[in-house]
């Protein structure tokens, strides 16, 4: 069952670029999101940053179990690189141990 997407904006500590994207696939604005920002399959690749309290295999696990594809993670930091389905952005968002929500940047060829 697919639940519908909250037309709300994220939580300030989710980038705008991030909340544009959400709010594209949500279907609640026509502005894509910035070009620099890498959406692919349903999917927008971040960094997540977290607040180093508890247990960092916990927050691991509490994103993959949001379907969240971590691609690299580094515990000391608490710094998660990973791709984000847009549908589980909010929910991803809203768990205790984030403290932000950027996107990963294609990077620039000259």
């Amino acid at each position: 069952m697919t639940t519908p997407l909250d037309p709300n904006p994220l939580p300030d500590h989710v980038s705008r670029a991030l909340d544009a994207a959400y709010r594209h696939h949500a279907g609640t604005s026509t502005t894509p999101p910035p070009a620099s920002v890498i959406v692919a399959d349903g999917a927008v690749a971040a960094t997540i940053s977290g607040h180093g309290r508890g247990e960092f295999p916990a927050f691991l696990d509490a994103l993959r179990d949001l379907d969240v594809r971590v691609v690299s993670s580094h515990e000391v930091t608490w710094a998660v690189s990973a791709m984000i389905p847009l549908d589980r952005l909010p929910e991803v968002a809203s768990l205790p141990q984030v403290r932000s929500i950027v996107p990963r940047m294609a990077p620039r060829t000259s």
